[in-house]
């Protein structure tokens, strides 16, 4: 292959399971593997925001390990969502150091859906705490993220892996990475655990339409 080709990572949704794109990253790095861009989808956004911001995962790890719910989650009046998001977005503010994409060295697209027009939103520009903020907010139970036109929640509604929003930027070579579904157990001790898994076993369905479209 050439050494010009351009390598781009696509990391997917997960919620928890989404720290798992850690040990992906920290793996490619023993192998010397870098890349020309990065994608990230709900839980992948946030991971790959981290990366290139070029934080310190042992820290990042150190700090999920420590949180306590009462930590992220500031519950609301549930008329959009269930939690509100402030405290979650003013952590990922403190970790990034306030930075906008246009301060990394490695270029970052974070993916999110726009309910009111119905698309896909690739955001590159802006706030990388706000833009994660719209990419993990799971229908139901996050507020939506609210912009001029725009009701913005989980890019992974459309695309769980954003892998193509990399090919379109011209990347070569895609790597794409999905930590998968809870398949094996039900989580329901409350009503967020309801929520998240029947949206995770929605998602896995859509997955698998559409993989069965490509063959």
């Amino acid at each position: 292959m050439s050494n010009n080709c351009k390598i781009g990572l696509a990391l997917g949704a997960g919620s928890a399971r989404g720290l798992a794109h850690i040990g992906v990253l920290e793996t490619l790095k023993k192998y010397n593997i870098s890349f020309d861009m990065v994608s990230g989808s709900s839980a992948g956004a946030l991971i790959g925001c981290l990366y290139c911001c070029g934080v310190d995962f042992k820290y990042v790890k150190a700090l999920f390990k420590n949180l306590q719910q009462k930590d992220y989650i500031d519950i609301t009046v549930p008329r959009k969502g269930l939690i509100k998001g402030d405290r979650i977005q003013e952590i990922i503010k403190l970790i990034t150091q306030n930075r906008n994409f246009e301060d990394l060295n490695i270029p970052l697209i974070v993916t999110a859906t726009d309910l009111k027009n119905k698309k896909l939103v690739e955001i590159e520009r802006g706030k990388l705490h706000e833009a994660v903020r719209a990419s993990i907010s799971i229908p139901g139970i996050f507020v939506p993220v609210e912009k001029v036109d725009m009701v913005l929640v989980d890019g992974a509604v459309i695309e769980r892996v954003p892998a193509n929003t990399l090919k379109s930027r011209g990347m070569d070579l895609v790597i794409g990475v999905d930590v998968g579904s809870n398949i094996m157990t039900c989580n329901c001790r409350s009503i967020f655990h309801v929520l998240y898994e029947a949206y995770d076993l929605m998602q896995l369905e859509y997955f698998n339409y559409k993989k069965m479209k490509q063959i």
